[in-house]
């Protein structure tokens, strides 16, 4: 009986490691870091000037209108609520510094062994303590400028991102896994920071008008054209609901009401994001979407415009906690470890936004653009992104040629 209850707490935690995947950057099989493959990736793109007005003047004309769960994590200001309480340590988890600063985060950044370890807990930052409610939502803001491959077209996309402080498993997983993931961790505070779960508004360059909205979700991308999106950017603001502890983005239901929204932790799993299969995979759950109508909380955060260099985009190091099982210190669990800055938020052949776009603008109707992800995105470590974007590249400029699609059959 002994011997089966050590079997079934290993097996627990050999699962949960799988499903823990959730929140973890994609890995890289050649010995090779993500930073350091995504830094060296080419970038075509260029960046609007943050000091620009009319920069300033487009974030704020499309800031989206944004909505939380009245029971979940408030987003804060990186600068003046997370820094200030947090220590830095260096890769034994020696103590380096209790003051950390702009200045010494600028000093530490390229160190990927390093990371910062925040002080809060989900106790104290979870709805209704009072320090969660006295958050100061921030939304940083810039803009990208990035031609379609393959035409002379020009887009723009407006980027958003909200910092959580602590990040959680999606609201609805098995018992089994929930189970499991209480063996090594806290479901409601799997890792500390989130930062990547970004919004972006699509603009056409010269005419400036919206052409999408774009979600980046538990690393994969979700592409809403107008007819998928109830409200549109430019008029009253796009509706965008942080799911409940995961604090993914996902577009507010047109009823208002709450609702539960496919979460895969394994980004390849593309039929079940799109809702295209029951079948839950073994690293995916569902994330509770926030509604409107069903006490959902609106914030209005204050649109912030950082310089292009600054640490909280750039940062190769760990901007959260580097945990290790049990708190041992022996075994690095690399899927509860903080995330480097908002510049590393996907795979490095996606990082030029018009790629990202293309790659995600999938028509689920379609079988045999499925069964093309299906032959080159075999795993979360297994993409060959050159065929799928070869014909997403031309699909996505029919597309802008002839006009945004009408919808699609799922949000």
């Amino acid at each position: 009986m002994r011997l089966r209850k050590k079997v079934a707490l290993w097996a627990g935690i050999l699962a949960v490691v799988t499903v823990a995947v959730a929140l973890v950057v994609p890995s890289r099989s050649d010995g090779e870091s993500f930073q350091t493959a995504f830094a060296r990736y080419p970038s075509r793109m260029e960046y609007l000037p943050q000091d620009d007005p009319a920069t300033r003047e487009l974030l704020e004309k499309h800031l989206p209108r944004i909505f939380l769960s009245p029971e979940s994590y408030r987003p804060m200001d990186f600068y003046t609520e997370y820094l200030p309480n947090t220590h830095a340590h260096n890769e034994s988890g020696e103590l380096i510094a209790t003051e950390v600063t702009r200045e010494l985060l600028r000093r530490m950044q390229d160190d990927e062994s390093s990371y910062l370890r925040f002080l809060g807990d989900a106790t104290t930052m979870l709805p209704p303590a009072p320090e969660a409610m006295s958050l100061t939502p921030t939304a940083y803001g810039r803009i990208y400028r990035d031609i379609v491959p393959g035409s002379e077209r020009e887009l723009l996309f407006l980027k958003y991102s909200l910092v959580f402080p602590l990040s959680g498993l999606p609201a609805r997983i098995s018992d089994w896994k929930r189970a499991a993931a209480r063996l090594v961790g806290n479901p409601v505070d799997w890792h500390q920071l989130d930062i990547h779960g970004s919004i972006y508004v699509v603009l056409d360059a010269e005419s400036t008008e919206p052409v999408a909205v774009i979600l980046s979700q538990h690393h994969n991308g979700r592409v809403f054209w107008r007819d998928d999106i109830p409200s549109w950017p430019g008029d009253e603001g796009v509706q965008v609901g942080f799911a409940a502890f995961s604090n993914e983005p996902h577009l507010i239901s047109p009823d208002g009401r709450e609702r539960w929204a496919p979460a895969a932790g394994d980004p390849s799993k593309v039929e079940f994001i799109l809702g295209l299969s029951d079948t839950v995979p073994l690293t995916s759950g569902y994330d509770l979407v926030p509604g409107p109508r069903d006490g959902a909380v609106e914030i209005h955060p204050v649109l912030e415009l950082l310089e292009h260099d600054d640490p909280l985009y750039t940062a190769r190091m760990h901007l959260g906690e580097r945990r290790t099982l049990w708190d041992w210190g022996l075994i690095p669990l690399f899927f509860m470890v903080g995330p480097p800055g908002i510049d590393f938020f996907t795979y490095p052949e996606l990082r030029n936004l018009s790629d990202y776009m293309a790659f995600w603008n999938i028509d689920p109707d379609d079988d045999e653009l499925l069964s093309l992800y299906r032959e080159h995105f075999t795993a979360m470590t297994e993409l060959d992104a050159g065929p799928i974007l070869e014909v997403q590249h031309r699909r996505l400029r029919a597309t802008l040629e002839m006009g945004w699609p009408r919808g699609s059959r799922d949000q």
